[in-house]
């Protein structure tokens, strides 16, 4: 097949997104022709024969987007390729764009529904939370039912979706994670960097945002460290609020128990992964959750909320606990897995088992297998540009 790959983000900005996209091509370049379409970034990135970058502007409300400008003469040229099906991940131009190439060529789309928009509200403070609520609702539903079949990480965002007016089929396929292995060298220089080596070390990997429930994850570590004072707690990743809450964990006082690392690249990450003892993620906002389920099949037991896709892929005194979002209850649950080893141990080697199902290999199958159906089930594209 020849797969067309639209997306808003794509490397090298680090997030979900483009984990899940990279994951699954590094899968299917195996037996087919994968190309991506998405935006250029800053400093400027050359295209290649298999990922075509496009001229764009930030997007104002979510840096790491971006908008690309759509009167290009290059994207006439995508009919060249005889693309059999193309793959939606994000719903802004890009995405846009594939929509409207995909009509007009008569090739089959798919759309991940990668991002629960409502849950972003906070991105629009100065426009109605109730229209904003609204729009989003009404543009998702106007956007998923112009595709062929609609992709969704979890059971819980598959339910939450179908309360939404969608009339095209949901089907519940993981983004599948490659994990790396780091060497006991890379895990101890990573250690010694950005943790503590004599102490307890919980991790939070994720965007520093509002949505990842970030405050709360300040003020729950403080009661862990209230009790486990040799406690560390290393941040990976950035975004709209690091600034201030660097500032809050200095007035916290807390600055030698909190290290902030920045956006790491996937081998420290990993390291990040098997160096820590827990991971804290109390975001309520996931579809999936990538960095949970990353840090499950490194087998370091995730802390998290009994809330959207989180539940769905941390399972509750196995892989890690789910709490409701309350402080005590959360840093109760740390607390108690920090200080008993044995049953530290005892989840870490029952989350290494249970994160195989995210396998790549195993979810990125599953998407072939899709792909493969409805192209057969498709007729043959038509040329609209004679």
């Amino acid at each position: 097949m020849k797969i067309g790959i639209f997306t808003d983000t794509y490397e090298p900005q680090i997030n979900g997104v483009v984990t899940s996209i990279q994951t699954s091509i590094e899968f299917l370049k195996k037996n087919h022709s994968v190309y991506v379409f998405c935006p250029n970034v800053k400093p400027k990135i050359a295209s290649t024969d298999t990922v075509w970058r496009f001229p764009s502007v930030v997007y104002p409300f979510q840096k790491e987007y971006r908008l690309v400008l759509p009167f290009n003469k290059k994207l006439k040229k995508i009919k060249d390729l005889n693309l059999d099906i193309l793959h939606i991940h994000t719903p802004f131009t890009m995405g846009n764009i594939g929509l409207k190439i995909g009509q007009k060529l008569n090739i089959p789309i798919v759309h991940t529904y990668h991002t629960f928009f409502e849950k972003y509200l906070h991105y629009f403070p100065i426009l109605p939370e109730a229209w904003v609520y609204k729009y989003a609702k009404k543009e998702s539903e106007k956007f998923c039912n112009q595709c062929d079949k609609i992709i969704v990480p979890t059971n819980e965002m598959k339910d939450q979706l179908s309360k939404y007016d969608i009339q095209k089929e949901l089907i519940t396929i993981p983004s599948g994670i490659n994990v790396y292995e780091p060497s006991r060298q890379e895990i101890t220089s990573f250690k010694k960097l950005h943790m503590r080596e004599s102490k307890f070390n919980c991790l939070f990997v994720g965007r520093v945002g509002l949505e990842k429930n970030i405050y709360f994850l300040i003020r729950a570590f403080s009661e862990i460290i209230s009790t486990i004072q040799n406690c560390h707690l290393t941040i990976i990743g950035d975004g709209p609020e690091r600034e201030t809450v660097e500032k809050k964990v200095k007035s916290m006082g807390l600055t030698d128990n909190v290290t902030f690392t920045g956006y790491l690249n996937k081998k420290q990450v990993y390291s990040a992964y098997h160096a820590a003892d827990l991971m804290l993620f109390p975001s309520k906002t996931e579809t999936q959750g990538l960095t949970a389920v990353e840090s499950i099949m490194c087998g370091t037991p995730v802390i998290g909320l009994n809330e959207m896709g989180v539940k769905n892929v941390v399972k509750n005194k196995a892989s890690g606990i789910l709490t409701k979002e309350c402080i005590s209850e959360y840093s109760t649950a740390a607390i108690q897995l920090l200080q008993n080893e044995k049953l530290r141990k005892s989840m870490s080697e029952k989350a290494s088992i249970l994160g195989q199902e995210y396998s790549y290999l195993t979810t990125s199958k599953k998407l072939e297998e899709l792909y493969e159906e409805i192209v057969v089930n498709t007729p043959p594209a038509k040329n609209p540009f004679p």
